[in-house]
This record gives C-alpha cells, sequence and structure tokens, in this order.
C-alpha cells in the first residue's frame, strides 16, 4: 500500500497463476487494506499465464470486496494478452483498464480513492 492508498501487487518474474495463488494475494490485499476496499495496480509484467479458474475466481472476488477500480501493467505481449483475456472474457463489474507506465496508471487509479468514481 502506498501513501495515496493505493495497493501495488507484483507478481514475480516467469510465474503460471493458478486459483490458489490468487486467494493468497487476495486475502493479503484484504489485510493490507483492513477490508475497506481500496484501487489497486496490479503489475503482469513477468505473468506467463493465469488458469481460467484463476481468472474467474479473483474477477468474481474482487467484485464481491467492492475493490473500486484495478489499474494493469502490461509491458510485454504476454502481460498485455493475459490482461487483455481478463478483460475481455470475465468481464469484471469495477473499472479495469491496461497500461505499460505505472505513473500513467497510478494518475487513473487516484480518481477512484476513497470512493470517487
Amino acid at each position: 500500500m502506498d501513501d495515496k492508498g493505493i495497493c501495488h501487487i507484483i507478481f514475480p518474474e516467469n510465474v503460471h497463476i493458478n486459483s490458489e495463488d490468487l486467494k493468497i494475494e487476495l486475502d493479503c490485499y484484504k489485510a493490507t487494506v483492513n477490508n475497506i476496499a481500496q484501487p489497486a495496480i496490479i503489475d503482469l509484467t513477468g505473468v506467463l499465464s493465469i488458469s481460467s479458474d484463476g481468472r474467474q475466481y479473483i474477477a468474481e472476488e474482487i467484485a464481491k470486496i467492492g475493490v473500486p477500480a484495478t489499474a494493469l501493467i502490461v509491458k510485454s505481449r504476454i502481460s498485455r494478452l493475459i490482461g487483455s483475456f481478463f478483460i475481455g472474457i470475465n468481464k469484471p463489474d469495477f473499472p479495469v483498464k491496461l497500461f505499460d507506465d505505472t505513473e500513467k496508471a497510478e494518475n487513473w487509479i487516484q480518481g477512484f480513492l476513497h470512493g470517487r468514481p
């Protein structure tokens, strides 16, 4: 969590993610934000794949806890494909946008701090 109230989630390089991995990440997010949903920036740069059950799980769970918005950092072709696939297939009920620049992601997501759309 940064000093602005944005939760940053960074996955390690060259990782394949499944629903169990995402459950652990979501539990860490909840503990970090003290169960008060905050916008998140998720860096997918090093991710090689996310299982279909993992994508479905995280889309449903983020919506349940009321995350106001999520910015996905996608700097590689693989991470961009994963991010686009997540948005296109899972159709989350919250704003999600792809960025290749962290600063631009932070500028966009600040509009969702403290419940502001």
